[in-house]
């Protein structure tokens, strides 16, 4: 009862501070993936010629009043509100649309996340397009021409579309893509009939439609490309999704902990795939779906088998993802599993090597962050997961100790993200 008033009251207060800063456009960013960087993308660009306020972190979701709080620190001297939204439930986007009243909507992508509060992937984009049936008069939707399912939502509905995709007929059309670790992602694209070279700082080819989305809401509010182009190269990887952090002693990791729904997973490994390293090692929990434990760690077995020279499994199962890889090919001798986080420190710390390109990986339950933090110092929390949404680094509960000097980046406390 106390937390439905405490968002009452928080909702009101976010509504009448819209109100107030009438004069800043607001842009809203939905969809299953990608939400938190194209919001750093966009609001890089747009910061080239404007004064730009954005959701902090990735705050982005109805129970912690996300949207609300982010839109609460909008300056009525911000030219742009650059807010992401993210929902879990049926209802909860209207409540979000209502209070943004975006003057353009970002709709990146509708895939399975959260797909049993909803039933089906067109109940998902159905709750999803509710954005653009509240954008201010004028306002535009900027929507992913490759998606079925956000060009139904998109079309249904009478109002204006900038596209971006692969389709020669996109406004902003990607003609090719290309990440290959140690190298980061550069793209081709058009951009209203004129191609363009984009380097960034990401890695993986499907951050591309992050990119993408980027450039079609800059170049519509009228930044050109040459300064989208600047901007985008300027911003770095999001904390935990697919950040690469290189140690003192010469192993690399690649942090991807925070999303765990199969598809994250899925793009990470196309981006191992095309990785090159000295050796390659796989440290993972499961991912999130409806298939049952062991055949989620028998599909991680197998991957691990084409993609890996070593792996390590964390949490339930591990025994079953062991079997799958070795039936896959993979030497016994070049895997183990664990089924907790502490169990697997002091291995760890004897087996990572200069050289090594690890991919750290998990649902956000299992905190994997504190495996990364271990390399570096103490970790104090042992607990096998936790319902925080946000990475360890941050947490006081970790109380984290270096041991050794600490070159890879560790967010700051109380940072939220």
């Amino acid at each position: 009862m106390a937390g439905t008033i405490r968002w009452r009251l928080i909702h009101l207060k976010a509504r009448y501070h819209r109100s107030r800063c009438n004069t800043t456009k607001y842009i809203a960013i939905v969809g299953s993936n990608g939400k938190t960087t194209t919001k750093e993308l966009t609001a890089a660009i747009l910061s080239t010629r404007h004064q730009v306020h954005k959701t902090r972190g990735n705050n982005n979701a109805l129970k912690e009043s996300g949207v609300e709080i982010s839109l609460l620190g909008t300056n009525t001297n911000d030219d742009f509100a650059v807010l992401e939204a993210g929902i879990n439930a049926p209802g909860q986007m209207a409540k979000l649309a209502e209070i943004m009243r975006p003057h353009a909507s970002i709709m990146l992508c509708v895939r399975p996340a959260h797909i049993r509060g909803f039933g089906s992937l067109e109940a998902i984009a159905r709750e999803k397009g509710v954005v653009f049936d509240y954008l201010e008069p004028g306002g535009i939707g900027i929507v992913n021409a490759d998606d079925e399912y956000v060009m139904n939502e998109a079309t249904r509905r009478t109002i204006e579309l900038r596209t971006f995709g692969t389709d020669p007929a996109c406004d902003i059309c990607l003609l090719k893509a290309d990440s290959r670790w140690p190298e980061r992602l550069t793209l081709t694209v058009r951009i209203d009939g004129t191609e363009h070279f984009i380097r960034t700082q990401l890695l993986g080819k499907h951050w591309a439609n992050s990119v993408l989305a980027a450039l079609a809401l800059g170049t519509h509010f009228g930044v050109d490309p040459e300064s989208c182009a600047k901007a985008i190269e300027s911003v770095p990887p999001f904390w935990g999704r697919m950040q690469p952090a290189t140690l003192s002693n010469g192993v690399t990791f690649v942090r991807d902990e925070i999303h765990g729904d199969k598809h994250n997973f899925e793009v990470a490994f196309d981006f191992i795939g095309d990785a090159t390293a000295k050796r390659k090692v796989l440290l993972a929990s499961s991912y999130t779906s409806e298939e049952s434990s062991r055949a989620r760690m028998e599909d991680l077995g197998q991957y691990a088998a084409a993609l890996f020279d070593y792996a390590i499994f964390i949490g339930d199962r591990g025994n079953y993802a062991i079997r799958a890889a070795v039936e896959s090919g993979m030497q016994r001798e070049n895997m183990v599993a664990f089924y907790k986080y502490p169990e697997a420190v002091d291995h760890l710390r004897s087996v990572l090597r200069d050289g090594d390109l690890v991919l750290l990986k998990g649902r956000m339950d299992m905190h994997l962050s504190r495996l990364y933090l271990s390399m570096m110092g103490d970790v104090g929390c042992t607990i096998k997961s936790c319902s925080n949404t946000f990475l360890c680094d941050g947490c006081h509960k970790v109380n984290f100790k270096p041991t050794q000097p600490v070159t890879g980046p560790i967010a700051p406390r109380d940072s939220n993200v």
